[in-house]
């Protein structure tokens, strides 16, 4: 019996995590409509998501990191954290600090490919960039923690 499409998301989460296994979240991704859904996640469900694109961060899983960011993107509006609006709560939990970390991992990643042209790490920090725009949306808390990661980005020689 499939998810009910309130509770898919973390399931298909679930399924990287355990299965290593996108496949589902990416269906998920290109049929799921975003509008008028709320997606009912569990409080663990941020610190999945943390681990998830740490590991595959990790094991240079770029596509993969990429479609979390995008489920971010596209459902982050959507997704009810025991009550609290998704990406609110998911700020006063530590998601631009996360972000950060994410980023972190992500610039060696680039290091290490160096002037290789790469669409897929192209991909990858355009979609760091719009979920951060997300944050800048969200609320003022966002702005503040948007201007803060400016600030990171710059260090880094990346313009916003």
């Amino acid at each position: 019996m499939p998810a009910k499409p309130d509770v898919q998301l973390e399931k298909c989460l679930d399924d990287a995590t355990r299965k290593n296994n996108f496949l589902s979240l990416e269906q998920f991704l290109q049929k799921e409509s975003n509008d008028g859904i709320a997606h009912k996640c569990s409080k663990q469900f941020f610190n999945k998501l943390d681990k998830l694109i740490c590991r595959e961060l990790d094991k240079k899983e770029v596509k993969n990191v990429s479609t979390l960011l995008n489920s971010l993107q596209k459902f982050g509006k959507n997704i009810s954290i025991q009550g609290e609006d998704g990406i609110p709560a998911m700020i006063k939990y530590g998601l631009v600090e996360k972000m950060v970390n994410w980023f972190e991992k992500a610039k060696e990643i680039l290091i290490y490919k160096g002037n290789e042209k790469n669409e897929v790490l192209e991909s990858l920090i355009e979609d760091f960039f719009d979920v951060l725009m997300i944050v800048h949306d969200t609320n003022t808390e966002g702005f503040e923690e948007y201007h803060q990661a400016k600030v990171f980005f710059s260090q880094d020689g990346i313009q916003l």
